[in-house]
């Protein structure tokens, strides 16, 4: 089986879509199938909504601050650069659950939130010090 790593290197759409397709399509389909399963038509019509799209806006987020960063930041702990991700962003979707008063898909958006983090944290590469 091929390894499809990111060149580390190049910021590009398609790079940027290798990383956001899947944070948005899985949690969206593993919310729908639980629904089906547990015959929630609620859960069915809010896992491509609030349920994928947090984890989406995440990992947007995140794959742009470490390209971003990485440039003057050298983080190449896996571990550390997770947990500042999901600092970051969970404290983004906390504020925005708030404001745009959201509390019932609370819990939604933050585990979509943690999931599109730590996916995307964990596979963009990071050039090690030289």
């Amino acid at each position: 089986m091929k390894n499809k790593e990111i060149a580390p290197n190049i910021f590009s759409l398609k790079s940027m879509m290798l990383m956001a397709l899947p944070s948005y399509f899985f949690p969206g389909v593993t919310a729908w199938l639980s629904g089906w399963f547990l015959h929630k038509n609620d859960l069915m019509n809010a896992s491509f909504v609030s349920i994928a799209i947090p984890s989406l806006i995440a990992t947007l987020i995140t794959y742009s601050l470490l390209w971003g960063l990485k440039s003057r930041f050298k983080l190449e702990n896996k571990l550390v650069r997770i947990l500042l991700m999901l600092i970051l962003n969970l404290s983004l979707a906390y504020f925005l659950v708030i404001s745009l008063k959201l509390n019932r898909y609370q819990f939604d958006i933050m585990l979509s939130t943690v999931i599109g983090t730590v996916i995307t944290a964990w596979k963009v590469p990071i050039q090690k010090n030289k």
